[in-house]
């Protein structure tokens, strides 16, 4: 069983993001199991849509962790536990950002039978060979100095750089122990790290972590969703031959026409599926 999972968590942007992109998935394959991973203050008055659309819900709370952002993070570098225990027929998982869509006319089936027998993949921007001591691009960050990484780690591997909206992996022991060495990173106090939004970010663990267990995206440069910060085309037709789904990844402010894009894409889903906006 192929699941695709949804993280919302904070405010009730957040649930409505969420129910979007779960109306994107559905519109192309009404029978896609698709759950949800919220803290219950993203979907509050939300609640009848949510249990219509998403087949799976589970609690998450994270006291421990004071801002939504980090309880994310933490959620993502858990994901393995929590997905496996929620859904325990399902053997291929898909993670997808809460703000992101899927393109009109594409379908994660396009993903699922891309990566049907890997381990783990994810975007990827980059890979630092420790061989080398060379990347492939100069303008991206792996969130550490990777050579302290090696060092305090024994890395051998290449190191990717990965963003984590979007995270495929399946049911088994090689990616089980991919998951729990994010875990013992995020925990981890003493490497010097770049923060992200104010926070641990989730990618640094996961760089370090398919370095450690040799258990690597499948490709470099790996861009299965549109982001504006990496790309120099932000045509809509060019986004729509060239990528399954688009997103809001990144720090800077999305251009007021590619807001418009994605508003355009929610609103027909809503009316598709008769949501209000």
């Amino acid at each position: 069983m192929r699941l695709v999972t949804i993280i919302a968590i904070g405010g009730k942007e957040w649930g409505n993001f969420a129910l979007n992109c779960c109306l994107s998935i559905k519109a192309h394959n009404w029978k896609q199991k698709v759950a949800l991973i919220t803290d219950g203050h993203a979907t509050l008055g939300l609640e009848s849509e949510i249990e219509k659309f998403f087949d799976y819900q589970t609690l998450v709370a994270h006291p421990q962790y004071p801002t939504p952002q980090e309880k994310s993070f933490y959620t993502k570098v858990n994901l393995y536990d929590i997905v496996t225990a929620m859904c325990p027929d399902a053997n291929e998982f898909i993670n997808i950002d809460a703000d992101c869509l899927m393109i009109p006319g594409r379908s994660v089936d396009e993903w699922f039978n891309q990566h049907e027998g890997r381990t783990f993949t994810c975007w990827n921007n980059d890979l630092f060979d420790f061989k080398t001591g060379t990347t492939s691009r100069k303008d991206y960050t792996f969130w550490c100095n990777p050579l302290e990484a090696k060092e305090k780690y024994g890395l051998e591997n290449p190191m990717p750089q990965v963003n984590t909206s979007f995270i495929y992996f399946n049911k088994s022991a090689l990616a089980k122990n991919l998951f729990e060495v994010a875990k013992k990173v995020w925990h981890d106090t003493d490497l010097e790290y770049k923060e992200y939004k104010g926070v641990k970010p989730d990618e640094l663990c996961f760089n370090i972590a398919c370095s450690v267990t040799n258990v690597l995206p499948h490709e470099t440069p790996y861009y299965p969703i549109f982001f504006q910060f990496a790309s120099s085309n932000q045509q809509e037709l060019y986004i729509q031959h060239c990528y399954p789904a688009l997103g809001f990844a990144g720090q800077l402010r999305p251009s007021d026409r590619f807001v418009d894009l994605y508003n355009k894409y929610a609103d027909y889903y809503r009316d598709l599926f008769g949501v209000g906006k």
